[in-house]
């Protein structure tokens, strides 16, 4: 579910992130709508991932931001730095064409840091949205009764 927070009012959006196993939060640069979000959605925190766009390729200062202010752990926090290419590709409807051309070749800067930090950010995404089988939730209850016998729990 896809949700515009700027076309939905705040207690719409809110309800909807509240029921939301995982969250993907896209933060600008803006310290004023970061201190906003953070005062409106404090709550999401354990369940987002933070993904920060179009920040110079070695700014630091948001990623320390998030984690010393809001607690955020390096691993809920993604950084895709500005890229000149990528920004006009997407300008002129061609982001698949740049994307064919840098995925697996780009070696050149920026694009090669650029590159790197998209699989980095799918990569947090991935982690993040792992969801237990079946089969690993039933040997994990098969396990707890297990330790609850062996303990003379019942």
């Amino acid at each position: 579910y896809l949700l515009d927070m700027a076309k939905n009012g705040i207690a719409e959006s809110k309800k909807v992130l509240d029921e939301a196993e995982l969250v993907i939060v896209f933060l600008s640069q803006n310290i004023t709508e970061i201190q906003k979000f953070f005062y409106r959605f404090s709550s999401l925190i354990p369940k987002a991932l933070f993904v920060i766009e179009g920040i110079p390729r070695n700014s630091r200062s948001i990623r320390y931001t998030l984690k010393s202010k809001y607690g955020i752990e390096s691993k809920d926090i993604g950084i895709i730095p500005h890229n000149r290419g990528y920004t006009e590709a997407c300008e002129e409807g061609k982001l698949d064409l740049f994307l064919k051309a840098n995925m697996k070749q780009a070696t050149k800067e920026p694009e090669y840091s650029f590159i790197a930090s998209l699989k980095t950010v799918a990569g947090l995404l991935y982690e993040h949205s792992k969801i237990e089988s079946k089969e690993e939730r039933k040997d994990g209850q098969e396990s707890e009764k297990s330790t609850e016998k062996a303990d003379g729990r019942n």
